[in-house]
């Protein structure tokens, strides 16, 4: 909206609720955001929260899911049990618990395709995966110039070789 838009719409809240409690607000919290405004604080939000939602096979749900809750939901897995953490772009990454107490994981782009589908993971591998996916894919030295998604698969595939 741009901010000539916003004083249009102010005149008329002014002139038929001049008592809203958000006329309070003008100035201080409430006031115009330009597009462009609107796209550097959600680029800001994006990259601050990478990964949206995190849900599990029943239906629960959290909205940026940060690593202590993630690694609580890990812990109460069964086998059987399934753990998606979903990106802003729609890519995933799909946990499931096995037999064995061991973890598959798979990483989905956001076309759906899968990427990568490791072997059995421990317990400690994967929440260093998680860790990884919710911090944004965060390079390593080696990978620095690599993009966001195939540093992750990197590390996956170095977590498979240990």
């Amino acid at each position: 909206m741009t901010h000539a838009q916003f004083d249009y719409w102010v005149t008329i809240l002014k002139t038929h609720f001049p008592d809203h409690p958000i006329l309070r607000e003008l100035g201080r919290s409430f006031f115009p955001r330009t597009p462009e405004e609107v796209a550097i604080r959600q680029e800001a939000e994006r990259r601050a929260h990478p990964v949206v939602e995190m849900r599990d096979q029943d239906g629960a749900r959290r909205h940026n899911p940060d690593f202590h809750v993630a690694a609580e939901w890990l812990e109460v897995m069964v086998p059987g049990d399934v753990l998606v953490f979903v990106r802003w772009d729609g890519a995933q990454l799909r946990i499931t618990e096995g037999q064995d107490e061991s973890f598959g994981a798979g990483y989905l782009d956001v076309s759906g395709r899968t990427i990568l589908k490791p072997p059995a993971l421990d317990e400690q591998h994967m929440r260093t995966a998680i860790r990884q996916y919710l911090d944004g894919d965060t390079p390593d030295r080696q990978s620095q110039n690599m993009p966001k998604s195939r540093a992750f698969v990197s590390l996956l595939k170095r977590l498979i070789n240990r």
